[in-house]
């Protein structure tokens, strides 16, 4: 009886020193944010850029092209899609624009790959911006019916220039492709990998240059900063780095939003400049940039 006493305790002894190395090791994760990624931009433009970005066959080469409605619950909005590896562009034409939406509006769209990262992320806001942080979830509308997309993060008050975190539902992908095997069902290059072409030239987004007011500039300063970034401020706004991405903020003068986004690329091109529309898609080497406007 004392053996197996001893030896019961001995078991108990181990078995509690897992459960609290697994308790530490929750916790210390709990200190650690989640990398906070770049998924997507969005720009609603005026018709002529629209249908140049769109219609242009340069573009098509680069990379993905679509042009598709999205509908998702009692929401529905029309764009031309250009997809990278893990990150893509999402534009819309004056001529049928998202409801509450005017030209020259945008958005960035950031991402997390970590189960459960957005509550954490969402309390860390509120640490900063309290009871203006809001969470939701978005379902996605498709032949079969509606199935849950995304839950995501963000402050509740709307701006021309809209910020949010967004955490895929880990059964969306294989709802809306179940045809396919789905190995990594939150992370944006399985999202993407129905639109990439392996062998495009167009690899991901890698900065953007936004102009914006004061108020703007110092609110997304905090923001990035509170979900881990890092934020360094200048006499004119600020620069911030993340995984993979730069955001430039600049002082806004006639108008707001995204003015350029920088692009890497696969593989090394001769300097040329297209025009598109009002705006101009410069490359170089493996380099690309969409100038908006200056």
């Amino acid at each position: 009886m004392y053996k197996s006493i001893r030896r019961r305790a001995k078991t108990l002894k181990t078995l509690f020193s897992i459960v609290l190395l697994i308790s530490c090791s929750s916790a210390l994760a709990l200190d650690r944010l989640p990398p906070v990624f770049l998924n997507h931009v969005w720009i609603a433009l005026d018709q002529a850029t629209y249908d140049a970005l769109r219609t242009s066959g340069e573009v098509a080469e680069l990379g993905g092209v679509n042009e598709q409605k999205v509908v998702a619950g009692d929401q529905s909005w029309s764009g031309f899609y250009w997809t990278g590896r893990q990150t893509y562009m999402e534009f819309f034409g004056a001529a049928a624009l998202p409801e509450d939406t005017a030209v020259g509006d945008c958005g960035i769209g950031l991402f997390v790959e970590t189960p459960g990262a957005v509550p954490v992320l969402a309390e860390h806001l509120r640490s900063g911006f309290g009871d203006d942080v809001a969470t939701d979830k978005q379902v996605r509308t498709t032949a079969a019916g509606e199935i849950p997309w995304y839950t995501a993060v963000h402050l509740k008050e709307s701006a021309s220039t809209a910020v949010w975190v967004m955490e895929l539902d880990p059964g969306y992908l294989a709802a809306r492709h179940p045809e396919a095997a789905v190995k990594d069902p939150l992370s944006r290059q399985q999202e993407g990998a129905w639109d990439y072409r392996i062998n495009q030239n167009l690899d991901n987004i890698v900065g953007l240059t936004v102009a914006l007011d004061q108020e703007k500039t110092s609110e997304l300063a905090t923001e990035l900063g509170l979900l881990g970034w890092s934020v360094r401020r200048t006499a004119a706004g600020f620069q911030a780095y993340g995984p993979e991405i730069a955001i430039r903020v600049v002082r806004a003068h006639d108008r707001t939003g995204i003015q350029r986004i920088d692009l890497h690329l696969r593989r090394s091109v001769p300097r040329q400049t297209i025009q598109l529309g009002n705006a101009k898609l410069r490359l170089v080497g493996d380099s690309g940039a969409l100038v908006l406007w200056n």
